[in-house]
C-alpha cells in the first residue's frame, strides 16, 4: 500500500507555498475549499512529483471556528524533541541528495547531514515555515539481516536492547551546513543546532562528531 498524501496545519499559507515549491520544488496542484453555512474551509494539496502528495490546512480560513493560538509545530505541541516526529522524502541518489541540500541552503536554511541506522541511509534535515522537521533521504546500503528479528524483539516484546544481541551503533558524526551569509533567511529561519542539538553554533564546533560547514 503506497502513501497517498500526508496532512498538516498552517498559520501562514504564504510561507508555506514559498517553502515547499521553492525549497522542496514540489507543485501545487489541487485544494478543496468551502465557504457554506459559514465554514470557510481550504486543504491544499502539494505534488512530491513521485504519486505521492502533501496537504495543508488553513487554519486562518474558518473563520470565528479558527484556531488561533494553536501551535502547528506538532512535536513543541506534544512536549517532546524536533525530531521525533517528522516527514521524510526520498532523493534518488546522493546527487539527487546533494542538489536538494543545496537548494535548502540557496533558500537561507541551516541543514544538518548524517547517516541514518547502520548507513543504511543518509539524511538531510531542516525545518518547515511551521516547526514540521523535514528530511530528505536515500538509501544506499541493506538493512542488516536480523533487523526484522530484532525490531520485533524489542520494539514489540520490549526485550532489552543487549538481550537479544542487537549492535548498538554509538554516536553517529554529523555535518552542519551553514548558508552563505549573503543569502537573505527566511524569517521562519531557525538554528538547526540550537534546535535539535541545543547548542549554539561555538558550542558545536568544539564536539568531535560535529563538523561545522560554511557554505
Amino acid at each position: 500500500m503506497a502513501l497517498n498524501h500526508l496532512a498538516f496545519c498552517t498559520h501562514n499559507p504564504e510561507l508555506t507555498y514559498k517553502f515547499y515549491t521553492e525549497a522542496m520544488n514540489f507543485s501545487i496542484v489541487g485544494i478543496e475549499a468551502d465557504d457554506s453555512k459559514g465554514n470557510k474551509y481550504k486543504h491544499v494539496f502539494f505534488d512530491a512529483g513521485d504519486g505521492s502528495y502533501l496537504a495543508y490546512y488553513d487554519l486562518g480560513a474558518f473563520g470565528a471556528r479558527a484556531h488561533s493560538d494553536a501551535n502547528t509545530n506538532i512535536t513543541e505541541a506534544m512536549g517532546i524533541g524536533p525530531a521525533y516526529m517528522h516527514v521524510a522524502w526520498e532523493a534518488k541518489d546522493r546527487e539527487g541528495l546533494n542538489a536538494i541540500r543545496q537548494r535548502w541552503l540557496d533558500h537561507g536554511l541551516e541543514v544538518m547531514e548524517s547517516d541514518h541506522h547502520k548507513d543504511w541511509m543518509h539524511s538531510i534535515y531542516t525545518f518547515d515555515p511551521n516547526g514540521l522537521m523535514v528530511e530528505c533521504a536515500y538509501v544506499e546500503g541493506d538493512l542488516p539481516e536480523n533487523d526484522a528479528k530484532h525490531a520485533y524483539e524489542i520494539f514489540v516484546q520490549k526485550k532489552g536492547i543487549d538481550e537479544v544481541g542487537y549492535e548498538r551503533e554509538g554516536m553517529k558524526p554529523s555535518i552542519i551546513h551553514l548558508p552563505n551569509p549573503s543569502v537573505e533567511k527566511p524569517e521562519y529561519y531557525v538554528s538547526i543546532t540550537e534546535k535539535v542539538m541545543n547548542m549554539d553554533l561555538e558550542t558545536a564546533k568544539t564536539i568531535p562528531f560535529i563538523k561545522i560547514e560554511q557554505h
